[in-house]
């Protein structure tokens, strides 16, 4: 987990006035240490494009502390925030929101290891929209203005129409402020534009930016490495299968997964692609989080399972398989919404197409990830088609029960259908909101909403050992490795185990052949791994309210 900022940058020039074109005699080199206000307009220019975006929010940047900070504004008034200080022995990620402070404590070394310096200078230039290769070989080609001030332009592009062309221009003032920067991304098709501006650029920012005085030791997330381990190391190791049964010492079980039988860790990577930040969903007022039926200051019933409760709806004990893709951003917000459509009187059994989520959904990564926010921001805009009408097609072994793979490997990019695989005409169900369900660790506010309204998904970061897991309640082990990235998931419920022990019942989607029949239980109250820190929902429709919508209409409300 390499922490980097989820910053997006797309296609588009800033048709400024250039000079003559000049020869770069040397690398390009940026001021690391500064602050600064960052605008971005992004647009898409291909048929039924989304409307153009707009984000503005800070950045500060410290070379001498190894420190980066980020805030953004908040649909509702918040403010999302991502701090990193690198220290002596352990790198912080900080994540100030709703409120409250969540952190999350990850080694300084990554499995490939990179050293302090080299972590802190990929974020600084990630959130500046470059990276080494463009700085290295960028060429000049003039002089422009932008936002009143004297610039050079800086010119790199790789590949070639018709196929993938990335093409960046930066401006850059005389002390190596940048200024503006474009990136152009075509692919298939697909053209999109993001042009970003420092506002108010300062090569001194202030101190107080980075403070961290409430990140004391014991109090963030442990999510340091543990035991190292190479990423060709085999998911299946025997030691580190023992090991890990010793540490949980009974409160639960590892064992070789035949989801992950021939498969490294590396392998194994395609799995996850959950990017675990801080939500810019608006947060669900309380009285909106639990219904009616249920007061803010009532105590949650010790077990539920919404299996048990909405028995009716089959969905909700389901188990998909999402194969070699990191779909799971796609497959827990989708099981969600069907869980949801079932509980407000809708179908009972009703299969959302990830595989139109992912091609369709370009706020996210397809195979690659994705965020929750953009996964429930586009099953509310847009909507899913069923299942039969464009199929999943990423199951890599066709011996586990529904899996049936159609292609091979990770597909390129494609274009989002008009029409189901089989011509007929498509026809969407979307969530009438999205919301974040609680503030982080909020255990109380995320049981209510399960209780009033159904499932809810969330994210988490994985480490090695959970991908062996077999059955009980799961914490992470000290000596696993990791994270090996995030990964998201459904909880439909909560208990107490035979041990005492708190945990959530979670259902996974690697097939009913991993852990407990494809469910798994994680200790809750202790935000393991960060499960409690970033779940999310959307409001249902009642059937009987209308909102369904009639047959001649291609949408489905829910």
């Amino acid at each position: 987990m390499s922490g980097h900022f989820p910053l997006h940058f797309g296609v588009a020039s800033l048709m400024l006035p250039l000079a003559g074109a000049v020869a770069a005699s040397s690398p390009l080199a940026v001021r690391m240490t500064f602050s600064a206000t960052v605008e971005q307009h992004w647009v898409e220019h291909t048929a039924g494009a989304r409307p153009p975006t707009r984000t503005t929010f800070t950045i500060a940047a410290s070379q001498e502390l190894l420190a980066v900070r980020q805030s953004t504004p908040l649909s509702d008034g918040r403010r999302g925030v991502e701090l990193m200080v690198y220290g002596e022995g352990h790198r912080y990620h900080v994540q100030p929101f709703f409120h409250e402070e969540v952190c999350f404590e990850f080694d300084l070394q990554s499995p490939q290891g990179l050293n302090a310096s080299a972590f802190w200078r990929d974020d600084v230039q990630h959130a500046m929209g470059v990276y080494d290769e463009v700085l290295s070989t960028a060429k000049m080609e003039g002089n422009a203005t932008v936002l009143g001030r004297v610039v050079t332009s800086w010119f790199y592009s790789v590949g070639s129409l018709p196929d993938t062309v990335v093409a960046y221009r930066l401006y850059v003032d005389a002390d190596g402020a940048l200024l503006a920067v474009n990136l152009t991304e075509s692919y298939a098709g697909y053209v999109a534009v993001t042009t970003t501006f420092f506002h108010e650029y300062n090569p001194d920012p202030p101190s107080s930016a980075f403070a961290r005085e409430n990140l004391s030791e014991g109090k963030c997330v442990d999510l340091t490495n543990g035991k190292d381990a190479s990423l060709d190391d085999p998911v299946n190791d025997g030691s580190r299968i023992a090991t890990a049964n010793s540490e949980a010492a009974g409160h639960w079980h590892a064992g070789a997964s035949t989801v992950f039988e021939g498969l490294t860790l590396r392998a194994a990577g395609p799995r996850l692609g959950a990017d675990v930040r801080p939500l810019r969903l608006p947060l669900a007022a309380q009285g909106e989080a639990h219904g009616g039926n249920l007061s803010a200051s009532s105590a949650p019933p010790p077990a539920f399972d919404a299996r048990e409760r909405w028995e009716h709806c089959e969905s909700i004990g389901r188990i998909r398989n999402q194969g070699d893709c990191g779909s799971c951003w796609a497959f827990a917000a989708n099981e969600v919404l069907a869980d949801r459509l079932c509980i407000g009187g809708g179908e009972t059994n009703f299969t959302g197409s990830v595989e139109y989520m992912i091609n369709c959904d370009k706020q996210d990564s397809a195979c690659d990830g994705g965020l929750l926010d953009d996964a429930w921001e586009f099953l509310q805009r847009t909507g899913v088609p069923p299942e039969a009408c464009d199929p999943y097609s990423h199951c890599p072994r066709p011996e586990l029960e529904k899996c049936h793979r159609e292609t091979g490997g990770l597909s390129s990019p494609v274009s989002c259908p008009a029409v189901c695989k089989n011509g007929d005409a498509m026809r969407k169900t979307q969530a009438n909101t999205a919301y974040a369900v609680a503030a982080p660790g909020n255990v109380a506010v995320m049981q209510r909403e399960i209780l009033t309204k159904g499932p809810i998904e969330v994210a988490f970061f994985v480490f090695s050992d959970f991908l062996t897991y077999s059955n009980g309640t799961y914490f992470r082990t000290p000596s696993a490795t990791g994270p090996q990235g995030g990964h998201a998931v459904r909880i439909l419920g909560w208990g107490v185990d035979d041990m005492g022990t708190d945990y959530w019942l979670v259902a996974n989607s690697w097939s009913s052949a991993w852990g407990e029949r494809g469910f798994f239980r994680i200790r809750r109250g202790t935000n393991e791994c960060g499960i409690e820190t970033t779940p999310v929902a959307g409001d249902v429709g009642d059937a009987a309210s209308g909102a369904h919508s009639s047959p001649r209409d291609s949408t489905v409300l829910v």
